[in-house]
């Protein structure tokens, strides 16, 4: 590539626009320096640079060095071919108050973030222009008063200082972006001053079991519609959802949509190829089949849980099931293998990684953005419906639950899959048995405290009245008294959490 500074054609008054030459083989621009008039006699075409002793010369120069700083980073990063032609000519023309928020999102934050994080921040652009009038934002427009305005809007449209907060969130981060990548030097001053006050006695929300009864009283089919019995049934699978986000120690979408059997403690594969083979004979394989592995999608910390514990798989198995009736296009359990009640059959000529006895759908977040929206929207909406709360407050009612049972707060914040500074130091062996135990025990108690077996089999009951099924008569219900289940459990929690090796028959 080849960056070279000239000056253009003379004008009337004796001056002359100093531009830049951008080259590389066959592509071929001229870009000129915004406001940068220099006259021929004074240019020093060996150090591109006005001469010292002409007039203005200092204030000249100084903003021709912006250029020469600028233009270096952007050959650097196209030599590494970390940006193309294009966007080297983008990033070298004009200045700073004609670049755009929304182009800079969608040109160059599209080429490194991921589709969730240019969704919020187009989303929290267009907040802005809604509240300051400003229908296309420049960079130069984030300011103090402007962002004041921001906050103002929406403060007094009912919303949170926690909304706009977020809000700012967002805008910082855009901007701090396009400094580093050089797409902009302009300067911000964001400090305290720019948030917004957050009322810290807010009471964090969360529900009883009293509210899960009676949104499940609410659901019915109201006509002989084919609409009607879909609906009826994305609230039954909300309510499941929720549930199992509950019972998995508060995992959100992202977590549950990437649940899967691989993740188990064992060679899931090498299971499903013994099954395939049909020798007749036991196999012992390194391992834990109670014990998921999961590092949670919001901060990638890991999360260590005994899946066994009633009912997690139980509501994994009912909503594999329903899901593959109401989204069969989404489903990993296809409808016709939903309707094969033999096993053999299922897993026969299938690749070991096709085999999956934990995942619910065949979407990603990351790499099925609109897909992983519309799906869970459908569901947030259904759970409105009914007089649920969302999916969030599943995770804030566990950690309450957990409060209220006076669990320790430092393995509150684990069992959650956040970091905390109280029992980081121990938890460095993630696998230390006695550790894992405290945790499993803990895990015991919320569930036990939130009578969640016993929702659980309210949930089921009502899928048999609404859909005509008879879960009731299978394994999947559960008749034992939760008292005994979890004092067993808890009984032999050791052995089952320290067993080493997995058989498979």
């Amino acid at each position: 590539m080849t960056l070279k500074f000239f000056l253009g054609r003379e004008k009337a008054d004796g001056t002359a626009p100093l531009r830049i030459r951008l080259k590389d083989g066959k592509k071929d621009t001229k870009i000129t320096c915004q406001g940068l008039f220099i006259y021929p006699k004074d240019w020093d075409k060996n150090f591109n640079m006005v001469n010292p002793k002409s007039p203005g010369a200092e204030a000249i120069n100084h903003e021709i060095k912006k250029y020469h700083v600028k233009s270096q980073e952007i050959k650097q990063k196209y030599l590494l071919k970390q940006i193309d032609f294009e966007l080297a000519k983008r990033m070298l023309s004009g200045s700073d108050n004609s670049k755009s928020l929304k182009e800079f999102v969608s040109i160059v934050c599209k080429r490194d973030k991921s589709a969730e994080t240019i969704r919020n921040y187009l989303n929290t652009i267009g907040n802005f222009s809604h509240h300051t009038d400003i229908k296309e934002p420049l960079f130069t427009d984030i300011s103090f008063n402007n962002m004041m305005i921001v906050k103002n809007g929406v403060i007094q449209k009912g919303g949170s200082a926690a909304t706009y907060n977020k809000y700012l969130r967002d805008i910082k981060a855009i901007c701090n972006y396009a400094k580093r990548t050089k797409y902009i030097f302009h300067d911000f001053e964001f400090d305290m001053e720019w948030r917004a006050k957050e009322d810290i006695t807010l009471k964090v929300k969360s529900i009883t079991p009293e509210v899960i009864y009676s949104a499940l009283n609410k659901i019915k089919i109201e006509s002989n519609h084919k609409s009607a019995r879909l609906k009826a049934s994305n609230e039954l699978e909300a309510i499941g959802l929720w549930l199992l986000m509950f019972a998995t120690r508060g995992m959100y979408q992202a977590d549950i949509t990437s649940l899967s059997s691989h993740n188990l403690d064992y060679n899931f594969a090498s299971r499903i190829k013994h099954e395939q083979s049909a020798t007749g004979s036991e196999l012992s394989v390194l391992g834990n089949e109670h014990i998921y592995r999961h590092s949670r999608h919001k901060t990638g910390f890991p999360m260590k849980i005994l899946i066994s514990l009633p009912p997690i798989k139980h509501l994994i198995a009912v909503l594999r099931y329903l899901v593959a009736g109401s989204h069969p296009n989404y489903s990993f359990l296809k409808p016709e293998e939903a309707m094969n009640p033999n096993y053999d059959e299922r897993i026969k000529n299938k690749k070991p990684e096709e085999v999956d006895f934990l995942r619910l759908f065949t979407f990603d977040k990351k790499k099925n953005p609109k897909v992983f929206s519309t799906i869970w929207g459908t569901y947030s909406s259904s759970l409105l419906r009914i007089g649920m709360p969302s999916f969030k407050i599943a995770r804030k009612t566990f950690s309450t639950t957990a409060r209220r049972k006076q669990i320790d707060e430092g393995y509150v914040r684990t069992m959650l899959g956040q970091k905390d500074k109280s029992i980081s130091i121990s938890y460095v062996d993630y696998d230390d048995p006695q550790l894992f135990a405290q945790l499993c025990l803990a895990h015991i108690e919320v569930l036990w405290a939130f009578d969640i077996i016993q929702l659980y089999n309210a949930w089921l009951i009502k899928v048999d009245e609404t859909i005509g099924s008879n879960w009731r008569e299978t394994d999947v219900f559960i008749k034992q008294e939760p008292n005994y289940i979890y004092s067993e459990i808890m009984r032999h929690l050791q052995p089952i959490i320290e067993n080493s090796k997995t058989i498979i028959k």
